[in-house]
Parts: structure tokens; C-alpha cells; sequence
């Protein structure tokens, strides 16, 4: 568990940045942040990195997302935002919540496919008992 942590903790730190840089270039697609995540993966595994593979990638994939709605709503003067929730029937705080949701699950995906792909991880059968 020791050295569980700060793996964790490495790694979310070094997603932020990948997911960020992503971001810099406008003319890639929007999901094309999760390529370098699966790579990260990969290495990770290859590493013998100990963390929880989508935990790790969700927690920051939710806050760059959630962060990015935000910082675009109030420097748009929350015209965006507030259109597309009229549109959805739905508050601001509810879209960004859901985008960070969006972005958490596809970004912890792409850590624990990428773990998954280096060998060292299997993934987990749904059918297994669980043993404490």
C-alpha cells in the first residue's frame, strides 16, 4: 500500500499534463485525449506501476473536463453553458457535471485498457466471487 500511493498520485499528475498538451493542438478531435492515456497505460503496466488503473485515470479525466466547462462558462459569460441546458432542460452545474463524468469515464477507461494491454494486469471477470 506504501508504494501504492504515490504511483497514484504520479500518475494522475502525469495525465493532467498529457490531457492538457491533448488539448493544445485545436485541430485533433475531442477524444483523441485518450490516446496518450492509453499509452500511459501501457508503460505503466510494462513499469510495474501499483495503482488502480481506472480510479487513477477518472479522477483527473473529471477534473480537466468539469475544469475546462467551467473556465469556458465564465469566460463566455455562461452563454454556452446556459444554452445548451435551456436546450436540455437541464441547470449549468448539471452539464458540467455530467461532461466531467463523460470525460472521468473515457480517460479511467483508457488508463485500465492500456494497463490491460501491457499483460501485467487481467482484467477482472464479472462472474468471480469476491474474496476478502
Amino acid at each position: 500500500m506504501r508504494k501504492k500511493l504515490p504511483d497514484s498520485i504520479k500518475t494522475m499528475l502525469i495525465i493532467l499534463v498529457l490531457i492538457t498538451g491533448t488539448d493544445l493542438f485545436e485541430q485533433l478531435p475531442w477524444w483523441s485525449f485518450v490516446l496518450p492515456v492509453l499509452v500511459l497505460g501501457v508503460i505503466a503496466g510494462l513499469r510495474h506501476w501499483q495503482f488502480s488503473g481506472f480510479i487513477t485515470g477518472f479522477i483527473p479525466g473529471f477534473i480537466i473536463w468539469s475544469g475546462a466547462n467551467s473556465y469556458f462558462d465564465l469566460r463566455l459569460h455562461g452563454g454556452v453553458l446556459n444554452k445548451l441546458g435551456v436546450l436540455i432542460t437541464f441547470p449549468e452545474i448539471v452539464v458540467i457535471i455530467i461532461a466531467g463524468l463523460i470525460g472521468g469515464v473515457l480517460t479511467g477507461l483508457a488508463l485500465y485498457t492500456g494497463k490491460c494491454l501491457s499483460g501485467r494486469e487481467k482484467p477482472t471477470d464479472i462472474n468471480s466471487p469476491i474474496v476478502i
